[in-house]
């Protein structure tokens, strides 16, 4: 909504080739992108398609369950990404807070209470420079 404050977790990934900037809407998937590049073979790019394939409570409830068919329907899973995923991730998820994936504790953007919000030009360059700075093309 216009002059709403919106809060983006952020990850900055540094590559030999590349610098990423990568946002998430909760600190859930933000933490979720974190182990899943630690993960031999999956990189941001992939971690991508699997948050956009699922939310961070229904994966880590599919890696508890060792559910490797619910894993392979992820864009860019097979069977053996999805094996590894299981492996790799279900210690790490014990190890973790037990409150970081529930959806009760999943932030929700604060809302603006400033009454000093730009007008409505400048939100809408401000948005538009946001989502060039995130790799959209206007």
């Amino acid at each position: 909504d216009l002059h709403q404050e919106a809060v983006i977790f952020t990850q900055f990934v540094v590559r030999e080739d590349a610098q990423l900037l990568f946002g998430f809407n909760n600190k859930q998937e933000r933490a979720l992108f974190r182990e899943l590049i630690k993960t031999n073979g999956v990189g941001p790019k992939l971690a991508l398609a699997i948050l956009s394939g699922m939310s961070a409570q229904q994966f880590v409830s599919a890696v508890e369950r060792e559910e490797i068919a619910t894993l392979i329907k992820l864009p860019g899973v097979g069977k053996k990404t999805a094996e590894r995923l299981v492996v790799e991730m279900k210690d790490r998820f014990k190890g973790m807070s037990g409150d970081l994936f529930n959806p009760a504790t999943i932030d929700v953007p604060l809302s603006s209470s400033a009454s000093t919000a730009a007008p409505e030009e400048d939100a809408e360059s401000e948005a538009a420079s946001a989502l060039v700075a995130f790799g959209y093309k206007p």
